[in-house]
């Protein structure tokens, strides 16, 4: 039994190839992300309307929150951060970080208002 495409990728775009039970030939729309595709393939009642990945697991994949958090190093990069402050590159992101409150303010008080419109001509009304 030959096996039925039931999605192809075009480029960068994913086709739907399957042919829905409300329709009397494939589809063939084309879709930007391959689950944009697998949500159309839910609504039309595909089977199955997952598709198949070609991702490895993850080595966390069915371990409970503890035994995924001892097997998951805690890591600390403080000495980084602290390497990286010293440098000039950091020392001016700190002083921005510090004082960007202050350059807000300047930087609306620097700008001016717009001025208000003029007030259009007075027109009488209609007599009716």
């Amino acid at each position: 039994i030959m096996e039925l495409e039931l999605w192809k990728r075009d480029g960068g775009r994913f086709v739907c190839l399957e042919q829905h039970a409300s329709e009397a030939r494939s589809c063939g729309k084309p879709f930007v992300s391959k689950q944009a595709l697998e949500g159309h393939r839910k609504r039309t009642g595909c089977e199955p309307w997952k598709l198949p990945s070609n991702r490895a697991p993850s080595k966390y994949h069915g371990l409970g929150p503890e035994a995924a958090s001892r097997q998951l190093k805690r890591q600390s990069n403080r000495a980084a951060v602290s390497k990286y402050r010293t440098t000039l590159d950091g020392e001016r992101a700190v002083h921005r970080a510090r004082h960007i409150a202050n350059y807000r303010l300047m930087a609306r008080d620097a700008v001016p208002a717009p001025r208000m419109p003029k007030a259009p001509a007075y027109v009488r009304p209609p007599i009716s």
